[in-house]
């Protein structure tokens, strides 16, 4: 997961998710540090990461925003209840409350 290690949101989020993460499934990279952005998504500008958070899964594909905590509750099993945001009325109301907050 890709995050702007600047944000106080964002890092209040990462400390959260380390705690669910009781598998280890997740890795943390700030994405204000270049080298390590381009280690974990290379071509993904600072900008882009300063928006909105980023989650790599295993086959190197980039999600964004609330789709990345798609991705997120995927691996983490206290989230499992959370995939259920991909049903329609759910999904649209995630990227909307996602904006909000992050935004």
């Amino acid at each position: 997961m890709l995050f702007d290690g600047g944000c106080p949101l964002c890092r209040r989020t990462v400390r959260l998710l380390r705690r669910l993460d009781w598998l280890d499934r997740l890795r943390f990279v700030d994405a204000t540090d270049a080298s390590a952005r381009e280690r974990v998504a290379p071509g993904l500008d600072e900008s882009a990461g300063m928006v909105e958070m980023y989650v790599v899964d295993e086959r190197g594909r980039r999600h964004g925003g609330f789709d990345g905590y798609l991705q997120i509750a995927r691996v983490v099993p206290a989230l499992w209840p959370f995939v259920l945001g991909r049903l329609p009325g759910l999904y649209t109301l995630g990227h909307v409350v996602y904006r909000r907050v992050g935004g």
